[in-house]
């Protein structure tokens, strides 16, 4: 699954309010979706983009302004680029053996 980009100007909005405004970090706490829309994000420019982004964007607590702050640029980066999560599957073939399996050696390298 990869979290869709958001566009720079509202990346740019998003992660200033959050890093100066308590009224919007508590608005965005409590109801991600709607700080979204509040920040210029265009559920309608892209429907499937909002629903993956009104509910990843959810949490618990928020990391403080300063943090936030700091971080800044790496955040907008995350955010206007767009973030893939390939999880592995580590326990594919449950009940076997796992066994690492290591490269074919290249009899031409052992004959050196």
């Amino acid at each position: 699954m990869a979290l869709p980009a958001l566009e720079i100007g509202v990346a740019r909005r998003l992660v200033d309010l959050l890093s100066t405004d308590d009224g919007f970090r508590a608005a965005f706490t409590a109801n991600p979706g709607e700080a979204l829309l509040a920040v210029g994000f265009d559920p309608q420019r892209q429907p499937a983009e909002w629903e993956t982004l009104r509910v990843c964007f959810a949490v618990r607590a928020l990391a403080s302004k300063e943090v936030i702050a700091a971080a800044r640029h790496e955040i907008n980066l995350m955010l206007t680029s767009g973030l893939g999560q390939l999880v592995p599957a580590l326990d594919a073939g449950l009940g076997g053996v796992h066994v690492l399996k290591q490269p074919a050696s290249d009899p031409k390298a052992q004959a050196a």
